[in-house]
């Protein structure tokens, strides 16, 4: 998801040391080594980051799911009267509900699929009696019983 050896490099372009990042960031230079090196870095942190390094979440975060993850997590505790919390559990969150949606989505193809079946259906069988009127009273008529003029018409029935 996060892109870390991307950091990594940023930071060297810009000629600051992974020990003066950990502090711009509020970590101490072990704690912020261990952080990358277990992959594992709150979302605060990635917008420290992204501003010490002047780079937008999108530079080092490849993942669509998981820029969204971050901007979620980025609103402020003011706004929300609580913390962000915590970026995987979020990311894993999401994942679920794009399922939840995907699955959900995919029943509702189904259920309107067997709908139109049901639908075609109906109409096949509005046919056939369509076409059955039609023979009986054509059946009804070359033998001279008298069928309404109007009805005739309004079905096409030669006479």
């Amino acid at each position: 998801m996060i892109d870390f050896e991307l950091i990594k490099k940023v930071a060297k372009e810009k000629k600051i040391t992974l020990a003066e990042l950990a502090k711009k960031v509020g970590y101490s230079e072990a704690g912020f080594h261990k952080a990358i090196q277990n992959k594992k870095l709150k979302t605060e942190t990635l917008i420290k980051i992204g501003e010490a390094l002047d780079l937008n979440l999108e530079h080092f975060i490849g993942d669509e799911n998981a820029i969204k993850v971050a901007r979620i997590m980025s609103i402020t505790k003011d706004e929300l009267g609580r913390p962000g919390g915590d970026f995987d559990a979020v990311s894993k969150f999401i994942e679920r509900q794009d399922k939840f949606i995907e699955g959900s989505l995919t029943f509702f193809m189904k259920q309107c699929e067997e709908k139109d079946r049901q639908i075609d259906h109906l109409i096949r069988q509005l046919e056939l009696k369509d076409g059955l009127i039609k023979s009986i009273m054509n059946y009804y008529f070359e033998r001279g019983v008298i069928i309404d003029e109007q009805y005739k018409k309004s079905n096409n029935i030669e006479g």
